[in-house]
């Protein structure tokens, strides 16, 4: 009977390339997690750039999104149509919007409420219909049309009633259905609820059929300047028909989704820790590949001896490296993908985007292969070079213990490390009293033999320890910069708050007296300080007659409570100046040749010019640029409003959300006693929320890679371990022989990945300052356009501390049992 062949003959050489490849499974799968974990960061951060900004995109294109929003007293159709036939305007459209609050049975929540005249005919900012009771487009007269992530910021569902507070009046609304708003971003950011009705409910609820804001899309070229240049258009031919010009938002890149430079930054932040965890996890490919031609030195030797050339060495060894790599690769892509998925759907959440397309672009899945299959072979290169080239003498006479002098610097280093126990002694007098022989206490202070083994093990192959530290270093370094990064936030969240020392906004539908409006504050329980100030904006006027940038004026009396400047020059208002001015550092950045001393040439509000002193520079923080102008003169000489103003800052008797609300409240029901209308009102402690919820977002993106450089730096060390055991072998069968227990020989392994985590910890405390220093600027500058205020994470050194000493404990547990189960004829018979 003819014996079976199979189809396939393999070389001997390849055969062992299987054979190595799962016999040790253990260290298989360490290196191919090692190596997927680097493609998974790499891939996933950019299959999320790349879904994300395409979807972004198509999102923000097919709302036909305003290029400005535009604010001012009520208007007609009529306006709008004459607005439209501007030659700079594409489209006009006017939208009437409102604040009130929806009163339920545990808390209050603000709502902006926007009437549209059709919403069949919608052409910019378009809304649409999610789910809804049939014939709920548009919404019936007394229904309401919620946001869709604003049904469970309410808790409501369709067909429940809300109760809506609106200037001091209360109005049940049914909930017809849910719309979608890509304009709107999710509650989490924003802390308050979003609806549509039509004008025929705008009405019923008190308000005006006229329109309060006007969305306009220009012509090309779709920049902020020109935009700027429109609205300022607008502006004047709104002051010309007598009516208020509130104020035009426009995006600094018109025709982007707002969010887009952020998001890409921290996607970019992300990248580059993506390709730091695959460069660590070459680490791990060198140490895994160094341990194998360890391991078969003597086969090397014994395949040299019958022939083999190094050529053909260097090639299956190479061959193994990229099988680890491709098996990594059906590990990380798949990963990746659902990686990605998860990334963009919580991005997707946060910013109220409809994802069509998840699919893994194509160029993104070859940039994963390559780096599979490249980047481990790239890392083993040397090593496989260096370990194939040693000759047969050299390599069959390898036993894995070391040569002479590496013992002899061991006992050097022992020698000084036995000297660092100050118990040392009475340990080794307990030891000597249960093996009843007499105590010898030498000169000097000693360890006990398995940690002064552990120590000695630990700095014996310096190369490889630089290596796996690395991993943990940097891991550690990164852990601990996220932390600071978010202290550094917080702390620049607490100063910015701390500038505005108040704690409720009251926005007024009109002016009023501010003896009137403080007196009546003051009147409300739990109200300290109340002051009225003056508002505007203004764009800078040029020698040449053009317009510069713009900033926000702000007026309060200058001897206020409610606002402590950051100084950095010059000084601050006197209740004397008339023509002075202070800039804070954002108007110095972008006028670069602003200073104290200069005189700068305002154009205030679109219409009167008027020129300042420069008295002052102050830190900008969370601010935008602003100028800061005395109240009497710039109420009596710049704007003419008198005593009258539309906003009043309200110090509270406590700073807390709950009490501040309540606060608001009272401020509203004894305005509305005073027949003082408030369009609004804005809570510190609200917008510290909403802020925190941006930047929590931020950290939880950045700590996820920290992690993920973290588990690399753990299988690195899980890794080492393993390669420490299997170099020890033989050492492992002589201190059996000559009695170690089993307890000895576990001690010895944990205490040394131990060791190393700590030194790593130690070291990566100390890397953690520049690199957290690095990030928060790096944060700041994308955030916020200046640095923060920098801040040490003390809370994630201590966390890292306690994980890296986990991870230590984990990675050797493993390593360490493995080493007790050997026996002595197994390790002696070792090759």
């Amino acid at each position: 009977m003819r014996a079976y062949t199979p189809m396939i003959n393999l070389k001997p050489r390849w055969k062992k390339v299987l054979r190595d490849l799962f016999a040790n499974r253990t260290r298989t799968v360490l290196v191919v997690l090692s190596i997927a974990v680097g493609v998974f960061a790499v891939g996933a951060v950019q299959s999320s750039q790349d879904i994300l900004t395409r979807e972004m995109e198509r999102t923000w294109s097919s709302t036909q999104a305003a290029s400005a929003r535009i604010s001012l007293s009520g208007f007609d159709q009529d306006f709008v149509d004459s607005i439209q036939r501007m030659p700079e305007i594409v489209d006009a459209e006017g939208r009437q919007t409102t604040w009130g609050r929806v009163t339920g049975a545990q808390e209050t929540k603000q709502i902006e409420i926007t009437g549209i005249r059709d919403f069949e005919a919608m052409r910019i900012n378009k809304v649409f219909p999610e789910q809804a009771d049939r014939d709920a487009w548009p919404p019936p007269k007394r229904q309401i049309l919620l946001e869709r992530n604003s049904m469970a910021f309410l808790g409501v569902g369709i067909g429940d009633s809300i109760e809506l507070e609106l200037n001091s009046k209360k109005y049940t609304l049914r909930v017809a259905g849910t719309a979608y708003n890509p304009d709107e971003p999710g509650p989490t950011f924003m802390q308050n609820a979003a609806g549509f009705v039509t004008l025929d409910t705008m009405e019923w609820m008190g308000q005006s059929r006229q329109f309060g804001r006007l969305l306009i899309r220009v012509t090309p070229p779709n920049t902020f300047d020109h935009v700027q240049e429109v609205s300022d258009l607008i502006k004047d031919r709104v002051q010309k028909n007598g009516w208020a010009f509130y104020g035009a938002s426009i995006s600094r890149n018109p025709g982007k989704h707002p969010i887009t430079d952020a998001v890409q930054s921290i996607l970019l932040i992300m990248s580059v820790l993506g390709v730091l965890s695959l460069i660590m996890s070459g680490f791990l490919v060198i140490n895994t590949v160094s341990s194998v031609l360890m391991e078969q030195v003597r086969q090397i030797g014994m395949m040299k001896a019958v022939g083999a050339r190094n050529g053909q060495l260097t090639q299956m060894y190479l061959v193994m490296v990229l099988a680890f790599g491709a098996l990594s690769l059906f590990v990380a892509m798949p990963l990746g993908a659902l990686g990605a998925r998860g990334f963009v759907d919580l991005m997707a959440w946060l910013l109220n985007l409809n994802i069509r397309n998840y699919s893994t672009p194509m160029p993104v899945m070859f940039i994963e292969i390559a780096i599979g299959l490249i980047a481990p072979t790239v890392a083993a290169l040397q090593p496989v070079i260096s370990g194939t080239r040693k000759s047969v003498r050299e390599a069959i006479s390898d036993y894995g213990i070391g040569n002479v002098s590496t013992i002899r610097s061991q006992s050097r280093l022992g020698r000084v490390l036995t000297r660092l126990n100050p118990f040392a002694a009475r340990w080794a007098a307990r030891q000597a009293d249960r093996a009843n022989q007499p105590t010898v206490i030498r000169r000097g202070l000693s360890l006990s033999r398995p940690v002064v083994i552990s120590l000695r093990n630990t700095f014996r192959r310096k190369g490889r320890l630089m290596l796996t530290m690395a991993t943990l270093i940097l891991g550690g370094a990164i852990f601990i910069g996220v932390f600071s990064v978010r202290e550094s936030l917080i702390k620049t969240l607490d100063v910015a708050l701390a500038y505005w020392n108040y704690d409720v906004e009251v926005n007024l539908a009109t002016a009023y007296p501010s003896d009137q409006l403080e007196r009546a504050a003051m009147s409300v329980p739990g109200v300290v300080k109340a002051e009225a100030w003056g508002y505007g904006n203004a764009r800078r006027l040029n020698d040449d007659r053009s317009e510069g940038s713009g900033m926000f004026l702000v007026a309060p009396p200058a001897n206020t409570e409610l606002l402590r400047p950051i100084l950095l020059r010059g000084r601050w208002l006197t209740t004397d100046d008339q023509d002075a001015i202070v800039i804070n550092s954002e108007v110095t950045q972008v006028e670069e040749d602003l200073d104290v001393g200069s005189t700068v040439t305002l154009k205030v509000n679109g219409a009167s010019k008027h020129s300042f002193k420069v008295v002052g520079v102050a830190q900008g923080v969370l601010t935008g640029r602003i100028g800061y102008i005395n109240k009497p003169y710039f109420a009596n000489k710049v704007v003419m409003s008198g005593s009258k103003a539309e906003n009043l800052q309200v110090k509270t008797l406590r700073s807390d959300q709950v009490y501040e609300d309540e606060v608001a409240s009272a401020i509203k029901e004894e305005f509305k006693r005073a027949n003082i209308k408030v369009a609004s009102t804005t809570t510190t402690a609200s917008t510290r929320v909403a802020i925190m919820n941006q930047f929590n977002v931020i950290i939880v993106f950045l700590l996820a890679m920290a992690v993920l450089i973290a588990v690399v730096g753990g299988l690195g060390l899980a890794g080492t371990m393993s390669i420490n055991v299997l170099e020890r072998t033989r050492e492992i069968g002589v201190m059996r022989a000559i009695g170690a227990s089993n307890g000895s020989v576990r001690q010895i392994v944990v205490v040394e990945g131990v060791l190393i985590g700590i030194l790593s910890g130690l070291i990566g405390a100390a890397l953690a300052v520049p690199i957290s220093l690095l990030l928060s600027n790096a944060i700041g500058t994308m955030l916020l356009r200046e640095p923060l205020f920098y801040t040490f994470g003390w809370l994630g050194l201590g966390i890292w501390f306690a994980l890296v000493v986990i991870i230590a404990t984990l990675a050797s547990v493993l390593p360490a049992m493995r080493a007790a189960r050997l026996t002595v004829r197994e390790v002696l018979a070792y090759a």
